[in-house]
């Protein structure tokens, strides 16, 4: 594949995916505040839809549970790739980078604003089971979370102990603009580069679609 260098100041990709994702809420698009998570296992690659919490610095901020597959697969393979889609601007961003746990203090700050029917369904997985862990039928997952809902007084949920949360830290970003009105699809790659001095830059190059 020929790769073309260009000459211009690269853009930022991470501020420039943040905008995207800013304009693509505010057009209602559903795709704003989910990523598609891939991971690599010995059975192969694994992907699932999460929501993306967070984007600091270059960091792509991820909530898990520790009983869930996809934790161990980070653990074993922290090597993993993010694809973002946002319908509205037909942009797509596939974003690389390694795994890391976040501080559990980071976590539980966000914890506390989720939903409180979200709070109570994450005390499933201390009460009923493993994530991915099967069960008799879908009415017993609603009979668990009925009966905590019952025993547990909302002002006494605590975040538990099982969930965690990982930041995806990019150093490879690909763009893709299909909504070019000459049809011309858009397609660039940034890899970060750190000289010696920490100073952090995007290396730009163009791509054919």
């Amino acid at each position: 594949m020929v790769q073309l260098m260009v000459s211009h100041p690269p853009m930022n990709p991470v501020a420039q995916i943040i905008k995207d994702r800013q304009t693509a809420r505010n057009q209602g698009d559903t795709n704003a505040d989910i990523c598609f998570l891939a991971l690599s296992g010995d059975e192969g690659p694994s992907v699932r839809t999460l929501v993306l919490r967070d984007i600091e610095n270059r960091n792509f901020n991820l909530f898990i549970n520790k009983t869930s597959p996809k934790w161990h697969l980070a653990e074993q393979y922290p090597q993993a790739q993010l694809l973002l889609w946002y319908s509205s601007l037909q942009r797509q961003y596939r974003v690389s980078g390694r795994l890391e746990e976040l501080d559990r203090k980071v976590v539980e700050v966000n914890w506390q604003r989720r939903p409180v029917d979200s709070k109570y369904f994450d005390q499933v997985y201390d009460h009923l089971g493993a994530q991915s862990s099967v069960i008799d039928r879908r009415d017993t997952l609603i009979q668990c979370i009925d009966s905590l809902k019952k025993e547990l007084p909302e002002d006494s949920l605590t975040m538990p102990s099982s969930l965690t949360g990982l930041a995806l830290q990019a150093d490879r970003i690909e763009y893709l603009d299909l909504g070019m009105r000459d049809r011309i699809q858009d397609r660039r790659i940034y890899t970060l580069e750190k000289p010696l001095n920490n100073d952090e830059t995007w290396v730009e190059q163009i791509l054919i679609p």
